[in-house]
């Protein structure tokens, strides 16, 4: 009977912060994950995408690849895995990361792969392994939907044609419509994989970086290292499957301890008073931290000051000293509350619940669209989604000023969010070239519900 572990989103080589500790740390959580498949004796690793946090990496990033994945093979440990959006080839011509470390005989890639002999377009790629066969598609983006029943009724050719395994496995790097507790693009509805359910008893996914199940045949393990704060206090690890019996072990904290302070600033007066209470707060939440820990400090509330006249910087650099950490953030969260939303709106509403009631403010004050309230907010709230949407190339000079104006005010204290959506769409024509020509090639039509990109 077949036995595995399984992970996915290690983002080998993200440095974090521009931390050179955090970019160790990515890769010593790997390793420690490749001592537990070791020890419990398990030979089949899944990985399901995003091995590396980008398409090119650096040599540092491959030799940590190289010395864990070199552990397993030598342990007799195979290793399969599927690209990622972070983690694909740069375009059709060129090869992935992965596919070297596949010709080096450290992982078994799974390819999207035409088999005249089987008659299949995509799902001519899989593996034998004891009783279980497993398939793998990389990621495809918003063709994933669409895909589900091909995928499906290739899977089935196959089995029927090679014999029904005892267990078929299916990686996938997709997320699940609701996974997140809010609306993300993209997202693929539950109700949507029912041909997959027919065919596949253990489907392995990734690209959330949160834990999560579903139905009992689909597992997402989540990053087992931090990647996003958005990710703090949730679920994330790795599932292990032996003898018939699933368990979940949670590493959400992975190597490095992080801590969130949220500090209520209402009652600051001034200057002095804001810092007395912010040292109060962070020295009691840190106290006990082991020494090296990140601290991501939230000032909610309404400011003494405005906030330009803080010198954040250095306040940051001297709690770090003060209390041991290895980096500290702080991060006005709530300056005041405008737009109809409150403190506690902040801190608890998804992001797109926040922009409808800021809509809903605005156009309720103005004296001619507040006469038609719904239907102005619904239509800024679809320009603003439409316009996210396209790529640069296609905004013009102001789409591209309002685009960036968007996501900076978004980063506005938190300079990493903006970093990341910054290297999302300096790849988006490569990744979307590249997906145009792997389908096109195996037959299939690229996505156009979405005006612009389809990734």
């Amino acid at each position: 009977m077949v036995s595995f572990i399984h992970i996915s989103d290690l983002h080998l080589g993200y440095k974090q912060y521009g931390l050179q500790e955090r970019f160790r740390d990515y890769a010593q959580t790997f390793s420690r994950i490749a001592d537990t498949t070791i020890r419990e004796g398990l030979k089949l690793m899944l990985v399901s995408g995003d091995l590396f946090h980008t398409k090119s990496i650096n040599p540092d990033t491959y030799h940590q690849a190289l010395s864990v994945l070199q552990k397993l093979k030598d342990a007799g440990v195979q290793v399969v895995v599927i690209e990622g959006n972070h983690d694909t080839a740069p375009s059709s011509r060129e090869s992935s990361w992965l596919s070297i470390l596949e010709t080096q005989g450290l992982v078994r890639l799974l390819k999207l792969k035409a088999d005249d002999g089987m008659g299949v377009k995509l799902m001519g790629d899989y593996v034998d392994i004891d009783d279980a066969r497993i398939f793998g598609v990389r990621y495809i983006g918003y063709s994933t939907k669409k895909e589900v029943e091909s995928i499906a009724s290739e899977i089935r050719a196959v089995n029927d044609k090679l014999g029904k395994p005892k267990t078929t496995i299916l990686l996938m790097h997709f997320g699940i419509e609701g996974a997140l507790g809010r609306e993300i693009s993209g997202e693929v509805p539950l109700g949507a994989l029912g041909p997959l359910k027919d065919v596949v008893d253990y489907l392995a996914l990734g690209h959330y970086h949160v834990q999560y199940d579903r139905d009992g045949w689909v597992f997402n393990p989540g990053s087992p290292d931090l990647v996003s704060m958005d990710e703090y206090g949730k679920p994330k690890g790795m599932y292990i499957y032996r003898d018939g019996n699933l368990e979940f072990k949670q590493t959400w904290k992975g190597i490095r301890n992080f801590i969130r302070v949220r500090v209520d600033v209402s009652s600051a007066v001034d200057v002095t008073q804001l810092r007395a209470t912010i040292d109060t707060e962070v020295a009691k939440e840190c106290k006990g931290a082991p020494e090296g820990s990140i601290a991501m400090v939230d000032l909610i509330g309404k400011m003494p000051v405005e906030r330009v006249s803080l010198n954040l910087e250095d306040w940051s650099r001297e709690l770090e000293e003060a209390n041991g950490l290895l980096l500290c953030r702080i991060r006005v969260r709530v300056a005041q509350s405008e737009g109809g939303i409150t403190d506690r709106d902040a801190l608890s509403l998804a992001r797109h619940e926040v922009e409808h009631k800021v809509f809903n403010s605005q156009v309720a004050a103005h004296p001619v669209y507040s006469k038609q309230k719904d239907t102005m907010v619904n239509l800024v709230k679809e320009t603003k989604d439409n316009l996210l949407t396209l790529s640069r190339d296609q905004l013009g000079p102001e789409g591209v000023k309002l685009y960036d104006k968007y996501y900076e005010i978004l980063a506005k204290d938190d300079p990493e969010l903006w970093n990341e959506e910054l290297e999302v769409e300096e790849t988006i024509e490569d990744q979307k070239k590249a997906e145009e020509d792997e389908l096109t090639e195996a037959g299939i039509e690229p996505n156009d519900d979405k005006k612009g990109r389809w990734f």
